[in-house]
Parts: C-alpha cells; structure tokens; sequence
C-alpha cells in the first residue's frame, strides 16, 4: 500500500494528505479551486473530490454538438479542440 493510500485511510488518527487539506480549504472559502487544482499533489483526485462534495459540477457538452470534453464549472481546466 502507498503512503498516500496509507495517510488517506487514517483519518481517523488526524493523518490527512496535502490535497485532502487543499479540499478542506476550498470548502471553507480560503482557496479558490483554480488555486488548489494549481497546488495539488493529484490534481485530478481533488477535482473528483470537489465534485464529491459539490463544491464544483462537472458540465457535459453533448456529443452530436460538441468534441469538447467534460469540464469543471468555473475551472480553468477546460479541454479544448486542437486548430485545423
């Protein structure tokens, strides 16, 4: 098991993994998510984390309309189409 893995599951005796701290923070309103995605160890486990505790929504572009892939609402990491 990794020391991540390890940190993650023991909650329960104050251990807490840098991103799960970042979470914390953004719920509270002292990071922004931009800011706390930029910083994170794993930045796409904080954005399922976000999405988890509904601090962002992921938004689907429908596939007979759009090649764009999901993104986060409000997030500076959107996807985008490359230039023919």
């Amino acid at each position: 098991m990794a020391r991540e893995e390890i940190i993650a599951k023991g909650a329960s005796y104050g251990m807490r993994t840098f991103d799960q701290s970042l979470l914390e923070l953004v719920v509270v309103g002292d990071v922004t998510v931009e800011e706390a995605i930029a910083a994170a160890s794993e930045p796409h486990d904080l954005e399922l984390a976000l999405q988890q505790a509904g601090v962002v929504q992921v938004q689907t572009a429908s596939p007979m309309t759009s090649p764009v892939a999901p993104t986060l609402a409000g997030s500076v990491w959107s996807a985008s189409t490359p230039a023919d």
